[in-house]
């Protein structure tokens, strides 16, 4: 009996990632992942990797949780507009350390939620590459932007947000990084002249 023609990893790889959301033009449309981030669930037995499902989930959260830093940002810094009873902080950096002093409960407030947020989205199956729902469908929909779309119209969506997600998260880099070390983004104050970074 001869053995079973065994395909290689990059192959293997790329059969994971064809139909994927989150590779456009700028890959050529072809999957790119020079780390091999894709396959790493693959490399040993042990469980201790994670699956690219929840690779995929994390890459989500992550970037909707920037969008909303760079918000966070933005808003006060730039257009001077703030929420009422909050500090009138511009500066991020020092914004959360003055609603601490307000409110000192407010850190386990929100750390609470994130538990409760993260423990009813748990992701557990992802790890191994199980799960029935899609990637970073939570369900959660209020203003309907997904109600009677078309499978394509979806998938655009998708695309535009994992986009925006991977863009927000280079630019709360940038702005850490402007903090962190002055003049490391040279662009930055010509972009945001009024943000106090």
């Amino acid at each position: 009996m001869a053995p079973a023609p065994r395909v290689s990893s990059r192959s293997a790889l790329r059969m994971g990632l064809e139909g994927q959301v989150g590779y456009d033009v700028e890959t050529g449309g072809k999957p790119w992942d020079p780390l091999g981030f894709a396959g790493i669930s693959e490399r040993n037995n042990l469980g201790i990797n994670p699956h690219i499902k929840w690779l995929q989930e994390s890459e989500i959260k992550h970037g909707r949780t920037a969008m909303l830093a760079f918000l966070g940002v933005i808003v006060p810094g730039s257009l001077g507009v703030y929420v009422p009873t909050y500090p009138q902080e511009p500066d991020f950096t020092q914004a959360f350390y003055k609603a601490l002093q307000n409110n000192p409960l407010g850190m386990a407030q929100i750390a609470l939620a994130i538990a409760i947020i993260e423990g009813h989205y748990y992701a557990g199956d992802f790890w191994t590459g199980g799960g029935d729902r899609e990637v970073g469908a939570f369900g959660f929909d209020p203003l309907g932007f997904s109600k009677g779309k078309s499978e394509a119209a979806l998938k655009s969506m998708r695309l535009k947000e994992l986009k925006n997600g991977r863009l927000a998260m280079i630019a709360m880099a940038a702005f850490a990084s402007e903090k962190l070390i002055p003049g490391s983004v040279p662009l930055l104050h010509s972009a945001f002249p009024t943000l106090p970074i």
